[in-house]
């Protein structure tokens, strides 16, 4: 019997943690050939068909989510009619709450197994081995006969039990998902990991044990699934010190947080560790406290800013924030208010979400309260509420679009700070900034990245009062600390009035290098001049002050630094 297991990840860097389990546990069946396959969404169909059909497996299983649920489907119904013998079992979230509605959509799908799926997907394929005719499992769902035949729901797992799912060594080019807990204390009425109560810990030592052979096998990023990470204050804390203590210098982890439970005790132990040894993701929704309990939640941003703003400025760790729009009694202005609160935090990473109304959470059974309307397919994204308007809508898309390309793709760090400081708030930016797009239909249109620097100089040239030698200064810095490739064409002259071989033996100079590059002190002149790039700015962009003054910095694009090299102190 041959099973192939499969899923399809919205990026190539992703890589499934639940067909893993998957895997792990129909290896334990005897007589089985199984393989596993990540593919992604953007991949052709006919290619994925392909590579499934010509492994000829007699069971195919999908693991389904709201972004890969039309393309698994129209998978499943080609491989379906290229042969008919292979049986198809589907799982997953967008699955596993009305498992019935799927069987009669989808005829295709044989086996829908719902719930926590590792038990119930290792006895069905022990059931399809042994030919039984009547399978009547927990967490089993078919249609025999024109019968729907669905089983009980399957017992919560011990999660200690749980078979470590990956195999050794590591895909250094993807993402590796792990959890150390499942289930969620709170009960947010947009979210279905709510509607299993309580929470199942991994034994710390066994933990421990999984974050020491990632950390031995030097995994790049690990990103933990576990749906508040520091509920439990003790245990969380202790995690986060095994892994400062145990840093390889290399791996980071990736945590999402409740973020009124982050304290002082956090703050302190965070201090001085390795730069991007944690990220951390923090799920704001709104500030307004009537959107916040409207959808259960109990984080109010007024108790938490403070402590938020704290973990910020320690400049050493990755923070996600977010919004959602969309929420109950949250329109265009009260969103704009949250959206500059947030934005005021300058946390690395600023989503802008859109509320979806996903199957089997309370918002989704409240829609008339709300007068909510929206997708009736996958990801089931809101068109409109009482409260938002389709065309607010859209608008917000146009904001999202521009925070994406401005402000999270951290191009543009000094010169969009700087522009927006020029504006009552970071809303009335965007905004004006939206309109300046549309007027031109630059949404309608893919774009270079030195195209997104000059569409942002053509705005600021229409705002009155903005010193726009300065903002030229500031794109010049941002362009090039990213990017070798030397844009003259918008930027002119880049290079610097300094002989060839005076540089040469301003880098030779020790002393030199100790003040201005001391990341460089134990390498050669020659890997010096291959990792900068030395130029000159009329204004001393790197330092907040912007004093018009000729400056000569530099970029060092191996250590992802830049510094000043000097000043002209008679420059006036």
């Amino acid at each position: 019997m041959k099973v192939f297991i499969t899923s399809l990840n919205s990026k190539y860097i992703h890589s499934n943690l639940a067909i893993r389990y998957l895997y792990k546990y129909t290896l334990q069946i005897s007589d089985v050939d199984v393989s596993i396959e990540d593919f992604t969404i953007n991949q052709r169909k006919d290619s994925i068909i392909k590579k499934i059909i010509m492994s000829k497996p007699d069971i195919v299983a999908f693991s389904i989510y709201i972004w890969n649920y039309s393309m698994t489907i129209e998978i499943v119904e080609s491989i379906k009619k290229i042969n008919p013998n292979i049986k198809i079992i589907v799982g997953g979230p967008e699955v596993s709450y009305d498992p019935e509605e799927l069987l009669k959509r989808a005829p295709s799908i044989d086996y829908v197994v719902f719930g926590e799926g590792e038990i119930p997907f290792q006895n069905l394929i022990k059931t399809i081995i042994d030919n039984e005719k009547d399978i009547r499992l927990s967490g089993v769902g078919y249609i025999k006969n024109k019968e729907m035949v669905i089983g009980p729901k399957s017992p919560l797992m011990n999660i200690d039990s749980l078979i470590f799912p990956y195999d050794l060594p590591f895909d250094k080019t993807k993402l590796v998902y792990y959890e150390s807990s499942r289930g969620c204390p709170y009960n947010c009425s947009y979210c279905i990991s709510s509607t299993i109560k309580g929470v199942r810990y991994k034994t710390l030592d066994l933990v421990k044990k999984d974050l020491q052979l990632f950390l031995d096998q030097e995994v790049k990023i690990v990103k933990f699934i576990d749906r508040t990470f520091n509920i439990d204050k003790k245990r969380s804390l202790e995690i986060i010190k095994y892994m400062i203590d145990n840093d390889n210098g290399v791996t980071t982890f990736h945590l999402e947080l409740s973020p009124n439970l982050i304290d002082e005790d956090w703050i302190d132990l965070l201090k001085g560790v390795r730069k991007d040894l944690v990220q951390f993701e923090v799920g704001i929704q709104s500030v307004h406290e009537n959107v916040i309990k409207a959808v259960n939640r109990n984080i109010y941003f007024d108790k938490i800013k403070v402590t938020l703003k704290e973990l910020i400025d320690l400049q050493n760790i990755h923070m996600h924030v977010d919004l959602i729009a969309g929420l109950p009694y949250e329109g265009l202005k009260e969103f704009m208010e949250s959206f500059d609160e947030v934005y005021a935090l300058k946390a690395d990473h600023f989503q802008l979400g859109f509320l979806k109304l996903l199957k089997g959470s309370q918002i989704r059974r409240e829609q008339e309260k709300y007068g909510y309307i929206y997708d009736s397919e996958p990801p089931y994204e809101i068109f409109s509420n009482d409260f938002l308007s389709y065309y607010d809508i859209v608008y917000l898309k146009d904001i999202e679009e521009l925070l994406e390309n401005y402000y999270n793709s951290h191009h543009f760090e000094n010169t969009i700070e700087f522009v927006v400081s020029q504006f009552d708030s970071p809303s009335d930016f965007y905004d004006a900034f939206s309109k300046f797009w549309n007027k031109r239909k630059l949404f309608e249109q893919k774009h270079k990245l030195i195209d997104l620097f000059i569409y942002l100089y053509q705005f600021s040239e229409e705002k009155e009062g903005l010193n726009l030698p300065l903002v030229k200064e500031l794109m010049k810095l941002d362009y090039h600390r990213k990017s070798r490739y030397k844009e003259t064409e918008f930027f002119g002259r880049l290079d610097v009035d300094i002989p060839r071989h005076e540089i040469h033996e301003m880098i030779k100079d020790e002393k030199f290098i100790l003040k201005t590059m001391p990341q460089f002190k134990e390498n050669s002149a020659k890997e010096i001049i291959k990792s900068i790039q030395i130029m000159s700015f009329d204004y001393n962009v790197f330092e907040k002050s912007y004093q018009k003054i000729k400056t000569i910095g530099y970029f060092d694009y191996k250590n992802d630094k830049f510094g000043i090299i000097g000043v002209d102190d008679n420059n006036e």
